[in-house]
């Protein structure tokens, strides 16, 4: 993101763009209408209205004047503003939402992991149980015998495994 950063303000007016990762605490930038605030600071010149939509999901622009506070990744909506940095990268608002939401997406994403490995085990035990019987079924009974206990179990899968490809008769797409 670019910014216009003022060389000496108040005495000259003569700014120079550079990018927002480059200002410092103390800097003085212009932000015209329809541009990003590149970093959180303290206006000191105008006064618009500036939509703070990702920071607080609120899409009506809020009216700014001097000595309000706006935040990186604000929009400016009408006049230019001239606004002095207080807080650059890590350290603005924008920065500290974006953590914010990295730590609950981890959370939840560990979370999803253990449920799947706690419900995955119920399932692991019955199929080692059918599948043992399986075994001592076909071990111990004669051929007719084993087919007919196990056919069943060999339909029931066959329809699970055609209803998790899609492919099944009585499956929904």
């Amino acid at each position: 993101m670019a910014a216009e950063r003022f060389d000496h303000w108040p005495e000259k007016q003569t700014t120079h763009t550079l990018t927002a990762a480059s200002l410092n605490h103390g800097d003085v930038v212009l932000v015209r209408a329809g541009a990003v605030v590149p970093a959180d600071g303290l206006i000191l010149e105008g006064a618009s209205h500036v939509e703070e939509a990702v920071l607080t999901g609120e899409s009506w622009p809020q009216r700014r004047a001097v000595g309000d506070k706006v935040f990186a990744g604000s929009v400016n909506r009408e006049n230019a503003l001239i606004v002095g940095v207080s807080e650059v990268g890590e350290a603005t608002r924008l920065a500290t939402i974006l953590r914010l939401g990295d730590r609950a997406a981890h959370a939840v994403f560990y979370k999803a992991v253990v449920a799947a490995r706690d419900t995955a085990q119920p399932v692991r035990r019955r199929r080692r149980r059918i599948d043992a019987r399986l075994v001592y079924a076909r071990k111990y009974l004669p051929e007719e015998r084993f087919i007919d206990k196990a056919a069943p179990f060999f339909r029931y899968r066959q329809h699970v495994l055609e209803c998790i490809h899609g492919v099944g008769r009585f499956c929904e797409p």
